[in-house]
């Protein structure tokens, strides 16, 4: 699967979204069309799942319609987390099978897990 987002713990993920009393973060987070996907061993990716890209049932795909849909979610992720008043200024992702890394202000990542 692609994703567009940011790999984190799922604890990072609630301090990076300031809370809204009697909704849980999945709610507040599907207000603004962004996902929460838990992936493995406590690492989730909050962004959006490029599943136009997911390619196994057919042959192929342009490249133009293929990073179209990239660009699209990743604009889709900026402007839900920008709404929500997500802080990203400093926090740490989690790649998988890595150490966790301090970012600061990133761009949305691009994010595979496995075809």
């Amino acid at each position: 699967m692609l994703y567009v987002g940011y790999p984190v713990y799922f604890e990072t993920a609630l301090k990076l979204i300031p809370p809204s009393p009697g909704t849980s973060l999945h709610d507040l987070l599907a207000t603004q069309g962004v996902t929460l996907y838990e992936i493995d061993k406590g690492v989730c990716i909050l962004g959006l799942e490029v599943a136009e890209i997911h390619i196994a049932d057919r042959a192929y795909q342009s490249v133009d319609d293929g990073l179209r849909h990239i660009l699209d979610a990743k604009k889709k992720v900026v402007t839900g987390l920008k709404a929500l008043n997500a802080n990203l200024s400093r926090f740490e992702i989690a790649p998988m099978e890595q150490e966790t890394i301090w970012v600061e202000n990133p761009e949305p990542y691009l994010i595979t897990t496995g075809f």
